[in-house]
């Protein structure tokens, strides 16, 4: 095997625990070097925050709608009506009382 290029080159000291779990990322996806899996898992975690961000995205964008779309019903409703009067009704009384 020849030598690896400069930017092949990883000088890192392993522990048992992490070297075993890095040879067990090389033979889950098929990553040849110490270099290639430990680039592998860099895009691995880019890719999973990337996802996590566009999922919490349309998350609140679904739950945005459907608020909306329960408040539009609320608001629509006599006990809404009747709420909203007693309210402005509570405040105009303070108002030419106080």
């Amino acid at each position: 095997m020849g030598r690896a290029k400069k930017e092949d080159q990883i000088s890192v000291r392993l522990d048992p625990k992490l070297r075993a779990s890095l040879e067990e990322i090389k033979e889950e996806y098929g990553y040849l070097t110490d270099s290639d899996a430990i680039r592998g898992l860099i895009q691995l975690v880019h890719n999973k925050n990337i996802i996590a961000s566009e999922v919490e995205g349309r998350v609140r964008a679904s739950l945005r709608s459907l608020v909306e779309e329960h408040i539009r019903e609320c608001v629509g409703t006599k006990e809404y009506r009747d709420l909203v009067r007693a309210i402005v009704d509570e405040v105009l009384n303070e108002e030419f009382e106080g």
